[in-house]
């Protein structure tokens, strides 16, 4: 990453750090929907990021009838699932050919089993917005789906936590960023098949 691309992209780290020391703060005083309101807003603001490196690495996305805060929770999701997944697409392209089958299965095993395609689910459910309005309003509306206010513990703001420091530690790889972009064109037509068998396994 170039130096005045870590310029632009700076303050926005700072505001991440600032949102997820004030939710520790209120986790800490038991005031769990607005933690988790703030967890997911410096979720948000590492998607913001995302999107600012994509550009940086001339890379275009498109919106996708995706509010702001959703193509964001994408970004993110996308950046763990490609590094989820660049290892075994490494052992197709490497590896022997009569292995690569085999590599292929074991790639979707992988993405099956892991925790970035169940956070993925969360996002393309709308299941982590949901909770953030509720986390803000009172919505009647909204009280039958997805989480409740009540459910959010500090077990489910410690998740979008781990997230935010585990995506935050791949947004200086380049590798990373340019095979999110592809997954983040390209994902959308699979998220039905996704959220329909998800139950599966």
């Amino acid at each position: 990453m170039h130096e005045d691309q870590s310029i632009t992209i700076e303050p926005v780290m700072e505001n991440i750090t600032r949102l997820v020391e004030d939710a520790t703060l209120l986790m800490a005083n038991d005031r769990l929907p607005s933690a988790y309101v703030l967890s997911v807003i410096a979720l948000e603001e590492v998607g913001k990021i995302v999107q600012m490196r994509w550009q940086h690495l001339g890379q275009e996305t498109t919106r996708q009838n995706r509010t702001g805060h959703l193509q964001k929770q994408w970004a993110v999701a996308c950046v763990l699932i490609a590094d989820k997944l660049l290892p075994f697409f490494k052992a197709m392209i490497l590896g022997p050919e009569d292995q690569k089958a085999l590599a292929m299965a074991e790639m979707a095993e992988g993405f099956i089993n892991s925790d970035e395609r169940r956070f993925f689910e969360e996002v393309i459910a709308k299941n982590i917005d949901r909770g953030k309005q509720l986390g803000l309003y009172e919505d009647e509306s909204n009280a039958r789906e997805g989480r409740t206010r009540d459910q959010i513990d500090h077990a489910t703001i410690k998740q979008v936590s781990d997230t935010i420091l585990k995506a935050s530690a791949l947004l200086a790889n380049d590798i990373i960023m340019m095979v999110s972009s592809v997954l983040y064109e390209v994902m959308p037509p699979f998220q039905e098949a996704i959220l329909r068998d998800r139950d599966k396994y």
